[in-house]
């Protein structure tokens, strides 16, 4: 597991505004639209700026909150960043700043990555991120984001 960027530089990046009800909206870089602001939407625009600038991974290869069938029940990934062929490269799971991450959020991402088959997942709550390679059906943790595949 490692620490993540200080988030009030990523936080100044972002956009947010009232709607009529009053609620605060925050606006979506991956899916370009207005969302109501919830601790995970917080968390996934942050992970999405980090990702973006600091680690150079391209904007136009992220998909944010698809649903997908795993057996018999539904889930939904919260960030897929796809190669350069469009193929799986990281699955990302954000939970809300005060989340402590833990083993059950892991093998929920595992299990979300048996239908996806991403070399890589992360699990992350803002502040820290705890990112796995997949080798040989055993995922060996990594000390930080992996570098995204050249072209």
């Amino acid at each position: 597991m490692f620490l993540l960027k200080d988030i009030t530089h990523f936080s100044k990046m972002l956009k947010f505004k009232k709607n009529e009800d009053g609620k605060v909206l925050i606006w979506d870089q991956i899916r370009k639209k207005w969302l109501v602001n919830q601790p995970e939407e917080l968390v996934r625009q942050i992970i999405f700026l980090q990702l973006t600038l600091d680690f150079g991974y391209p904007k136009s290869r992220m998909q944010a909150e698809k649903g997908l069938k795993i057996y018999d029940n539904k889930g939904r990934f919260d960030l897929l960043l796809y190669d350069w062929e469009v193929k799986p490269f990281m699955v990302i799971e954000c939970k809300a700043f005060d989340f402590k991450l833990n083993a059950l959020n892991y093998t929920q991402l595992a299990v979300y990555n048996e239908r996806l088959s991403a070399p890589y997942i992360c699990l992350t709550n803002g502040i820290l991120a705890a990112c796995y390679q997949k080798i040989e059906n055993k995922y060996v943790e990594l000390e930080n984001f992996p570098a995204y595949p050249a072209k």
